[in-house]
C-alpha cells in the first residue's frame, strides 16, 4: 500500500457488499474528513480504491466531531452504493470490474448524496437507453426501443449524410433536424 496512507486519523476494517475492505480516515485541514476504502483482499486484478471526502458543513450536519466517537460513527455510517446512471451491469459490458459503478456514501442524516459516475462508459451507458419524448415508457417500465435517444440521434446523422451540408452547416442542419424531430416538444403548425 502507497505510504501516503500511512498517516490516517483512525483505521477499521468493514465488509462491504460482501467484501472485506479496510477504511482510513485523514483529517484535512478544515475542509473535512477524507475517506479512504481499499480492498483487503482481491479477486483479480489491481485492489478495489474507493474514496470520498466529507465536507466540513456534511459532518456538521451530521453531528461528527473529529474524535474517536466521531471517527466510528462515520465508518459505521459507510456504504457501497451502485450509481443511478451507471450499473454494475454498464460496468461489466465496458470491460471494467462491477464495482467501478459503485461510489463511497454515508447513511446519516446530513450528508449528501455522491455525485453522478462521469466517465465515457457511463456517458455511453446513459446515452443507449436514454428515454425521449413524454410517453416513452411501455407498461412494465422499461423505455420503448424506438423512443432511445441513441436511436432519434442516428436517424439525425442518417439524414445528415443524405442532405450532406457543407462545413459548419453541418452542425447547424443537425440541431435544426433535432429541434424539428423532438418527440418532446413536437412543433405545431399555426
Amino acid at each position: 500500500m502507497d505510504k501516503k496512507y500511512n498517516s490516517c486519523s483512525y483505521k477499521a476494517r468493514r465488509a462491504f457488499l460482501g467484501g472485506e475492505y479496510e477504511v482510513r480516515l485523514f483529517e484535512v485541514d478544515d475542509a473535512g474528513i477524507a475517506a479512504v476504502v481499499f480492498q483487503t483482499a482481491g479477486e483479480q486484478g489491481a485492489p478495489l480504491k474507493f474514496s470520498r471526502v466529507f465536507s466540513r458543513p456534511e459532518l456538521q450536519n451530521a453531528g461528527i466531531a473529529k474524535t474517536l466517537e466521531g471517527h466510528v460513527a462515520l465508518v459505521n455510517s459507510l456504504e457501497l452504493v451502485e450509481d443511478a446512471y451507471f450499473t454494475g451491469i454498464d460496468a461489466t459490458n465496458a470491460g471494467q470490474n462491477e464495482m467501478a459503478a459503485y461510489q463511497l456514501s454515508s447513511t446519516l442524516p446530513g450528508m449528501s448524496f455522491p455525485p453522478p459516475i462521469v466517465s465515457q462508459q457511463a456517458a455511453m451507458a446513459y446515452f443507449m437507453r436514454a428515454p425521449v419524448g413524454l410517453s416513452t415508457w411501455n407498461s412494465s417500465r422499461t423505455p420503448e426501443e424506438e423512443n432511445l435517444l441513441a436511436d432519434l440521434v442516428v436517424k439525425g446523422l442518417t439524414e445528415l449524410c443524405r442532405q450532406k451540408p457543407p462545413g459548419l452547416k453541418a452542425v447547424a442542419w443537425l440541431g435544426n433536424w433535432l429541434l424539428d424531430h423532438n418527440p418532446t416538444q413536437p412543433k405545431v403548425e399555426e
